[in-house]
């Protein structure tokens, strides 16, 4: 029986990528199906956006507009102050996080099978696949490895050379895919702007925008994956064919051309093409158990800094959607409970980590080109919210995405205020993109302008001072600098 509340279980694939279960390590980022015929992996990186850094569009009599609007408030006209903004001072809509690509595994011979589960293991951050199918056992297991910072998924069946499959690399933006070295290699870039600031278009609708200029492009990125295994590996075209093997693993790495929040990714952007190849080189070098051991012992380290024991009801071996099903209909299932809590704690470890970008609406998690809310940062409340947990948990390494955040946001939003000079000295925030840090002065007044925005993204400085007592903190010692 499993642990009650420290697996997702489930005893069907994922029907869509809301059922996909995540991996992560603040980087890369994965939703795993865990299908036995025809597999998805949806994978995302941490730093992969729309658009370019670029001044928000103020206007010339911002600053007058937004004292009218402000007196008129004050006077209990809101509708007519919120007009006055959003025609005179209000800009575009943030950027949007992007999906990067699609790992599609087909395997061969998926006749009917039986004694099918998946199981993700909150306290070592992988994820487990099993089945059987014709008297042959079949174990699957992947995880983003801490360390590397590269996707693994490794299958093992009981009986010699009877895996066989087809795997390829596929985007739902602007790309192309080939193979190269027994390497299937995937490169493209992102959209100029977000699908939410394209005239005539539905919000939600992905309709990508890429522009020939270099100075107007987004982002480049190279995926790479290559398949380790005891069979025979074909090239076919686009991707890779594997047969009579008795183990095989996927090790999947990632680049892109980002190079900081004030950096052209085209002009200025970093090299990412011989990077992401030496990333899987290197990777590769490394065999699958200690890639393995590696991953589950830093993992395991921080999950296990914190635990909760509220006893048990032994709903270990029921599925968990089942579960709550069970306990919604009034069956006890105290186990449940602390589930959630080693959830919570799980998405951070994998979703922050102290070199990655803070976490997004969606953590690092996203399939949609033109996602809610562009996927991007709303401070009013949603940031906050994903570090709540981080510092009372022992977690303090994974709040650093946001102080670094915070520091970032001062220096663009300091120009977003600059339309309200005469009347304010803080720096304004709302929502904002990561590239670019673009701030406040989005397209509608009650997605931008909150008083308390400061004080909350501040606020993380003081919390973690306070909850490590460290004055020597590199992190901290940079809010006057």
């Amino acid at each position: 029986m499993l642990n009650d509340s420290k697996f997702l279980f489930y005893k069907s694939a994922a029907k869509s990528w809301l059922e996909a279960l995540p991996l992560g390590n603040g980087h890369v980022g994965a939703m795993v199906y865990g299908r036995t015929d025809k597999e998805t992996i949806s994978m995302n990186s941490d730093t992969l956006w729309t658009g370019f850094p670029r001044e928000t569009i103020l206007k010339d009599n911002a600053n007058e507009k937004f004292l009218e609007a402000r007196e008129l408030v004050l006077k209990g006209e809101y509708r007519k102050g919120q007009d006055i903004l959003e025609e005179n001072v209000l800009a575009t809509c943030s950027q949007a996080y992007m999906p990067l690509c699609d790992i599609k595994i087909t395997y061969k011979n998926n006749y009917f099978r039986k004694n099918y589960k998946r199981y993700l293991d909150l306290e070592n951050g992988v994820n487990v696949v099993e089945y059987s199918r014709c008297n042959v056992n079949y174990t699957r297991k992947s995880f983003v490895a801490f360390a590397e910072s590269a996707y693994i998924d490794r299958i093992v069946a009981s009986k010699k050379g009877v895996i066989n499959f087809s795997v390829s690399l596929t985007s739902k933006l602007k790309s192309k895919a080939f193979v190269e070295n027994e390497t299937i290699i995937l490169d493209g870039r992102c959209p100029s702007n977000s699908p939410a600031n394209l005239k005539d278009v539905p919000y939600y609708k992905d309709t990508p925008e890429y522009e020939n200029d270099p100075a107007k492009q987004g982002m480049r990125f190279r995926c790479a994956l290559r398949v380790l295994t005891d069979g025979k590996v074909t090239v076919e075209k686009n991707h890779l064919t594997v047969s009579d093997a008795t183990e095989a693993t996927l090790v999947f790495c990632t680049e892109n051309s980002f190079n900081g929040f004030d950096k052209h990714p085209v002009i200025e952007g970093k090299e990412y093409k011989n990077a992401c190849i030496t990333h899987l080189n290197d990777v590769c070098k490394k065999a699958y158990a200690d890639l393995e051991g590696a991953h589950t012992e830093e993992f395991s380290s921080y999950f296990n800094r914190v635990s909760l024991d509220l006893g048990t009801d032994n709903k270990g071996d029921i599925p968990t959607d089942k579960r709550l099903i069970k306990h919604h209909n009034g069956d006890a299932d105290i186990g449940l409970y602390a589930l959630m809590f080693n959830f919570g704690r799980y998405l951070v470890i994998s979703g922050s980590s102290p070199e990655s970008q803070a976490t997004n609406l969606q953590g690092i998690w996203n399939d949609k080109v033109a996602p809610p809310w562009s996927s991007n940062y709303t401070v009013n409340i949603n940031t906050e919210m994903n570090y709540w947990p981080v510092l009372m948990c022992n977690l303090a390494e994974f709040n650093e995405p946001l102080i670094h955040l915070v520091k970032d946001l001062s220096v663009k939003g300091e120009y977003t205020a600059e339309p309200i000079k005469a009347s304010t000295s803080s720096f304004i925030v709302a929502y904002f993109e990561q590239v670019g840090e673009i701030t406040g002065w989005q397209a509608d007044v009650k997605y931008t302008l909150y008083n308390q925005d400061f004080e909350k993204a501040t606020e993380d400085y003081t919390e973690k001072y306070s909850s490590t007592i460290d004055r020597k903190d590199s992190v901290l010692n940079k809010i006057g600098k």
